[in-house]
């Protein structure tokens, strides 16, 4: 029951059909009705009766018409009684010959007029009920048919009620095949939905279904493809954390030996040297576990709602921000852009690139030399460049550097955990835009360029 009174496609067809015979049955209702309303203008199916009696009482004398009609009148009154109980009134029939004599006329009919062929109305009253009359006369009689007016509602009931018989007939004669139908269609999919549901969880191998529906191929294929996702998924999660373990051991064997050194230091030097040393490791530490954190975030959250950013002055907070990092290595933070320049951004994924390229740029850029961010609005789109002026990348390379954890040949040991990159790929997307490494000024060094 839950299954039928829920979102059901079993359900849906069923009312469907049900809608589709109810359209059925106004449509030949009216059509019908139509069929009717026609007849009653022509009068031909009343003319075809009245004539067909005439017809049969040629060559008869006045008492055998007479009779004839008589029973005529007792038969087809009967009839209609019978096929129609809750007609009003009867028949009326008026026979009489060429010459006006009068033969025959119905018992509840006396007095009813003569109608000429020429002046058949369409409609006269009689002993206060409307009917339609027909005339119809050979050269021996003139025979003349009162029919009570049936009116439109009535009509239209009666012939509804009359198809209405026919579309309960049809009812099962549809539905039992269509559900039938229904059923042997949706057990493939039934079958389907058992065997996904067998499988073990980590089990991402393709489905293999051999059903012979071609309507069930999008559906394999669909799953398939979701399954081979989940499946890149899983490895790149598995390498992350593989990968991640591997580069947090260094800086926490450091921590540990630093601090090893420090219990066991006999002067004050070597107490110094080595607190120094812990420290250093503790910031390697600290710094790639927040860089993997701000991975993580990019990767499985959704993106904030773009706002309206003034792109300069985040790039300026950025600059302040990361200026000390500068002071060791003499370097110089030059920011080229207009005075404002807005745009719809998500705030954090553009303060990940900047903070990234930038630090980037800084650990590799050479001692005494400048980093240059650049910010423009050019053809519609924004641009962003960072340069520095240190060895470069050599161009074999400059797409493995956006892989998590992947060094360059020429980066020192000690420089940054090879995710700064990464993020700013990973930002880009969120960002919708392009990213790519071009030659630096004067070709020293790099530029990373992002366009969005």
């Amino acid at each position: 029951m839950k299954r039928w009174w829920g979102p059901s496609l079993l359900r849906r067809i069923v009312l469907t059909m049900l809608a589709a015979l109810l359209l059925v049955w106004v449509a030949l209702s009216l059509k019908d009705y139509w069929t009717f309303r026609q007849d009653v203008r022509s009068r031909e199916s009343l003319g075809r009766v009245t004539q067909s009696i005439l017809d049969s009482l040629q060559g008869f004398d006045s008492p055998q018409a007479q009779a004839a009609l008589q029973a005529a009148d007792r038969v087809y009154n009967d009839l209609r009684r019978r096929a129609e109980p809750d007609a009003g009134g009867a028949l009326l029939f008026r026979l009489g010959r060429v010459d006006g004599t009068l033969v025959y006329v119905s018992p509840l009919a006396s007095g009813l007029p003569d109608l000429s062929v020429q002046g058949n109305p369409e409609r006269v009253s009689f002993q206060g009920m409307e009917h339609w009359p027909v005339v119809r006369q050979n050269t021996q009689w003139r025979l003349a048919i009162w029919v009570p007016v049936l009116e439109d509602g009535a009509a239209l009931a009666r012939i509804g009620l009359d198809v209405l018989g026919y579309v309960l007939l049809a009812l099962p004669l549809v539905l039992l095949p269509l559900g039938l139908a229904v059923w042997l269609g949706l057990r493939p999919l039934h079958s389907l939905s058992q065997r996904i549901a067998l499988r073990r969880p980590e089990d991402l191998s393709p489905l293999r279904e051999p059903t012979g529906y071609a309507e069930l191929a999008p559906l394999v294929d669909a799953f398939n493809a979701l399954l081979e996702r989940a499946r890149r998924q899983r490895d790149a999660e598995q390498a992350f954390v593989q990968d991640a373990a591997h580069e947090l051991k260094t800086p926490l064997a450091v921590v540990a030996a630093q601090a090893h050194v420090l219990a066991a230091a006999q002067d004050g030097a070597q107490r110094t040297t080595a607190l120094q040393a812990l420290e250093q490791g503790v910031q390697r530490a600290s710094h790639q576990v927040n860089q993997l954190l701000t991975l993580a975030a990019l990767e499985h959250a959704d993106g904030a709602l773009p706002c309206e950013t003034d792109l300069v002055a985040l790039a300026r907070e950025v600059l302040i921000e990361l200026e000390p990092l500068t002071h060791d290595r003499h370097q110089e933070l030059v920011l080229q852009s207009p005075d404002r320049l807005c745009h719809p951004v998500d705030v954090q994924a553009l303060r990940s690139v900047l903070v990234n390229l930038v630090r980037n740029a800084i650990q590799h850029g050479a001692a005494g030399g400048m980093v240059t961010i650049g910010l423009d609005r050019s053809a519609g789109a924004i641009c962003l460049a960072v340069s520095d002026d240190g060895p470069g990348i050599p161009q074999v390379e400059r797409e493995r550097v956006f892989d998590r954890f992947y060094r360059g040949a020429t980066a020192p040991s000690s420089a940054g955990s090879g995710l700064g990159l990464a993020i700013v790929r990973r930002a880009a997307q969120r960002l919708q835009a392009r990213v790519g490494i071009e030659d630096g000024p004067d070709g020293r060094g790099i530029t990373v360029l992002l366009r969005f």
